[in-house]
This record gives C-alpha cells, structure tokens and sequence, in this order.
C-alpha cells in the first residue's frame, strides 16, 4: 500500500472497500478493492480469489481491466488494483436520471446495449458466467462505454449447467428462483432487466415481498417499456425476458437479430467477427500462511511496464553495393527515416507527385493528370485528323508466280476506311447499288418478269409488261 495514495472511497460492504487511488510511480488513477480475508469463510475466500484469476485471465474492451493484486500484511486484506471507471456506473446513471424528471436517450441505451452484448459474449465463449450482472455492476468510462466489473460470483462452466444459486433478486432469473440447473442463459435474463431498467428507470418485476416477487418472474409478467422508445428495442428486451431458458436467444445470436443489425449501422459499433477465446489461469489456492500468497497471485499488468521495455533492433547487414537500409552499421534508425510515414508526407513539397505516369493509375483517373484537352471530343484519337497513308497498289497474280498474301485487306478490327484511301468497287455497278434496299429491290422485278412470261406462254397472250 506504500506505493498509492489513497484519494476516495468509493464504496463499502461487510468484508472490504472499493477506494480510488493514484499510483506514485506514473502518477495513474486506479480502482483499488480491498476484501479482509481474515474474517471470512471458506467459500467466500474462494469467491475473492476466483475474481482475481477471471479478470488476470481476461482482455476486452468491455471488461473492466486487471492491473495488479497483492496481499496488505498490515490489514490481512487481498488487495486488487484494476481499472478506473470515471463515469461511475449504470445505477449512477438511473438516479441522476430520476433526479432530474429525464429519461435516458434510446441512441445510448441502444449503445449500451450492444456493448454488454459484447462483453457477455466474450464471457460466455470462455465459458464464463457472470451469475450477478446488475446496474451496479455494469461501469461506465470518460467517453461513455461500458465496462462489465464486479466477478466475484463468477464461475468457469465447464460442466454444461450449474445449480450453486447466486445473485441479486430483481436480476435473478426463473431458473434461479426455482432451484434449478442453470447456464448462461441466465445472464441473458439479467440483461433484459438492466435494459427495461434503463428505459423505465424501475426494475421490471417488483413486489412488496419476495413470494409476490417470486410469482411475477416466474410467469414473466411486466408492462412495455414506456412508448417513445421504439418497438425494435422493446423486441429486443422480450427475447432476454423470455420464461423458457431454451426459448432464449443467446449473446451470439442476439447480434445477429435484425433489430440489432439495424442500430449496429447507424451507430458505426462494430461487432467483433473473430472469437476472442483465452487460456483462463490455474486455480489460486489460498495457503494456511498469507505470507505465500503472494507468490500465487498473477503478475502485474501496469500499461506503463511496457512503455520501459525497449524495442529490439532488427539484424543489420552491410550492403556496400546499395547502402540504402533504414539503420546505420551500428543499428541505429538513420535521421532521415526516423520520421513517420505521415511526417514524411507532410513535409514533402506540394509539386512532387502530381505528374504522375499513366500506367500506376486507373483510366478513369487519368483525366484528373492530365492538362484540359481545349475543345477536343472525348473519344478523340491522336491519327483521328490525319490524311492516310497513300500505299502502292498490290501488283495482280501472274499466272504460274505464287502471289504474295494479301494482308493490307485481310479482316481486322482496325478501321481502314481512315488509315487507307476507299478501294474501287470489283464491278461496273455503283456502290449504291450494293446496299441491301436496292439489292432487294432487283431481286422483285426479276421475278414479276418471270411470273409474266410463264403466264403468256400457259394462255398463248402476248409477251407484253405488266404495269
């Protein structure tokens, strides 16, 4: 304890504190929890352990953070240095809110929702259960995310379903109520009633005893979430609050609901893709001397012990020929590329780089390197203007000399009408005559003359025109 001060006292309970301290070394605020170990049983010695190897064994971002733990031989007390939250927490939030006759915007409950969401999910992945998520227990940061805390009651499920009841009433779920095998499903539950409790500021089941308390979660019965929040997110809280633990969705596939998917877009969070599973550390048991505990307890995870640690310099190599590597023969950064990549950029001159070449860029952008074309089409073609090439004419076959392939009129995709001057047609008649009207139009007449002599020869009539 030598090493924080200690600046407030954040909360209170029967066997420890949660207080607000400042690190001397890097001047760091944190969040110090100091549970007395002397006065308690067995099980709830286990519980205080079991939050210190959960959270060492844990990195989200939606988690609150390990730092250190080490055991206070003055206060025979486990102290645990985590994660400040400045925000306070979501019940905070509640009060302030009742406070000042307000209610809670849907756009933050609808990020607060997916950010638990996401915290579940890596909890529930690692086979962790939270057995007692709460307003309380959910903390917020300076910029407004959400930090899921408080894991003393949490366990690793590795059996499939649990039957130790734990948790806060208002929270707990059916199967919790009845006595029941649970998983983690549960924490769905108790989800749904952090959500209704951050649109209607009240729990969702009340009772003025635990018997009528009992009654109304087991049938599942509250009223709708106040109307000027939207159907999707009353859609949302009516899949946790369902009675049937099968009939609920779990935190993977509540992402995947369109309500969900819907206010991931428009609120830019994005959903993790990958499973983010971790090793989760061996069991700490406690030993009859305290004085050893502190061999067992996780090592300390300070952000600023990794800024000490110095980079290793890469493997120099002496390239006389080129001599164009970043470091020098001593494996030092040469001055020149020790600025960033941005810096670099900054500082070059606003001229280099705009007479770029047309083949390291698209075509449609190579009109944007290009100087205005005055009033040239957009198609233009460089030999679009120019006269053709006057060629000699091809010498005819002579009878018993190969001749010589014709390439200049072999078929191609070049136009040659504007490379080369027009052919004269093969035969005396007219190119017009060619076109496919007048070719048709020959072809009509020919047969009215055959249709007439066939008819003056079956009726002996003279050979004359029909008209």
């Amino acid at each position: 304890m030598e090493n924080f001060k200690v600046l407030q006292t954040l909360g209170s309970g029967s066997f420890g504190t949660v207080q607000k301290v400042q690190r001397i070394e890097d001047n760091q605020i944190y969040a110090l929890k100091k549970v007395k170990i002397n006065g308690m049983d067995a099980k709830d010695r286990k519980n205080a352990l079991n939050e210190v190897r959960i959270l060492a064994s844990l990195n989200h971002p939606q988690i609150i953070g390990y730092k250190d733990a080490f055991f206070d031989e003055s206060s025979k007390s486990l102290c645990m240095i985590m994660e400040y939250a400045e925000g306070g927490d979501l019940q905070k939030l509640i009060d302030n809110t009742k406070k000042n006759y307000k209610n809670i915007s849907e756009g933050m409950i609808w990020k607060y929702c997916i950010q638990m969401i996401n915290g579940i999910k890596y909890l529930h992945e690692n086979k962790i259960v939270h057995r007692d998520l709460k307003c309380a227990n959910v903390f917020l940061t300076k910029d407004g995310d959400v930090k899921l805390g408080d894991l003393n009651v949490s366990k690793v499920n590795r059996a499939g379903l649990m039957f130790t009841q734990t948790g806060t009433p208002y929270y707990a779920s059916p199967e919790v109520w009845k006595d029941k095998p649970y998983d983690s499903k549960s924490d769905i539950w108790s989800l749904g009633c952090v959500l209704y409790e951050l649109c209607a500021l009240r729990p969702p089941f009340t009772a003025s005893d635990m018997k009528g308390l009992y009654n109304k979660v087991i049938k599942g019965d509250y009223t709708r979430i106040p109307k000027m929040y939207s159907d999707d997110l009353a859609n949302v809280i009516d899949m946790c609050l369902r009675v049937t633990p099968s009939k609920r969705l779990g935190a993977q596939s509540l992402l995947r609901t369109k309500e969900i998917v819907i206010h991931l877009r428009e609120s830019g969070i994005e959903e993790e893709k990958k499973e983010s599973s971790t090793n989760l550390l061996d069991t700490i048991k406690l030993p009859s001397n305290f004085k050893l505990l502190k061999e067992r307890l996780p090592s300390a995870k300070y952000d600023s012990a990794l800024e000490t640690i110095e980079p290793t310099k890469p493997k120099v190599r002496n390239y006389s020929a080129r001599g164009k590597t970043g470091y020098d023969l001593n494996g030092n950064l040469r001055k020149e590329n020790s600025y960033s990549a941005l810096q670099r950029y900054k500082n070059k001159p606003y001229y280099i780089g705009r007479h770029q070449s047309n083949n390291r860029v698209e075509k449609c952008q190579r009109a944007a390197l290009l100087p205005p074309k005055s009033n040239r089409h957009a198609h233009y073609n460089r030999n679009y203007d120019r006269p053709g090439l006057q060629l000699p004419p091809i010498p005819k076959a002579t009878p018993g000399i190969p001749s010589i392939p014709n390439y200049r009129n072999r078929a191609s995709s070049i136009d040659h009408r504007r490379l080369l001057p027009p052919r004269k047609p093969s035969s005396n008649r007219s190119l017009d005559y060619d076109s496919g009207y007048h070719r048709r139009k020959a072809d009509i007449a020919t047969r009215h003359k055959r249709q007439q002599k066939l008819i003056s020869k079956a009726f002996g009539l003279p050979n004359t025109k029909i008209m």
